[in-house]
């Protein structure tokens, strides 16, 4: 009786580890079709600089700027994704003349919207975890400044880009861009 029970045993534990082992082979890195894919990036810059002559400080310059560029995607093949993008940004500037008295500050702001469509190909995998891709993407954009809070001039534009990236995966479906 414990050579039957033993070798019932055996042969579930050897059927529950073969499916362990054939779970993990069907899934590796990469996307799949129907995934969604979410990515972008947050930026925050800022900076002072004074100008000299002869000693003197003649004029400081202070800038800050923010973008915001989420990006979505769909998995229509394992290899082709579509998706949307927008691109946010704000920047300052303040440039103060200290040669006049009382020093004199112009302050100029800018502002700027964009939003577009993309479609991504994966063409080569190196290795398990880096996936080369191809894109191309379409948009528009708009972008206002303005001076002393005056606005200044408005400007819309259209482009078309071209673009080559690679996924480093992290995990078998977060990757790096």
């Amino acid at each position: 009786m414990k050579k039957i029970i033993l070798s019932v045993a055996a042969v579930f534990a050897f059927g529950f580890a073969n499916a362990q082992e054939e779970v993990k082979e069907a899934k590796g890195f990469g996307f799949s079709k129907g995934n969604i894919m979410v990515e972008g990036n947050l930026g925050f810059s800022t900076g002072k600089s004074t100008d000299s002559f002869g000693g003197t400080d003649t004029e400081e310059t202070k800038t800050s700027s923010f973008n915001f560029n989420p990006k979505a995607g769909y998995f229509l093949t394992d290899k082709i994704a579509v998706g949307v993008e927008l691109n946010l940004a704000s920047g300052k500037t303040e440039v103060t003349d200290m040669t006049v008295t009382p020093n004199v500050t112009n302050e100029g702001k800018t502002n700027s919207f964009g939003a577009g469509v993309f479609a991504r190909y994966y063409f080569l995998d190196l290795g398990q975890r880096f996936k080369t891709y191809a894109e191309a993407g379409l948009g528009f954009g708009s972008q206002k400044w303005e001076t002393n809070g005056t606005e200044t001039r408005k400007d819309s534009n259209f482009g078309l880009g071209i673009d080559l990236g690679m996924n480093y995966f992290v995990t078998e479906k977060m990757a790096i861009n």
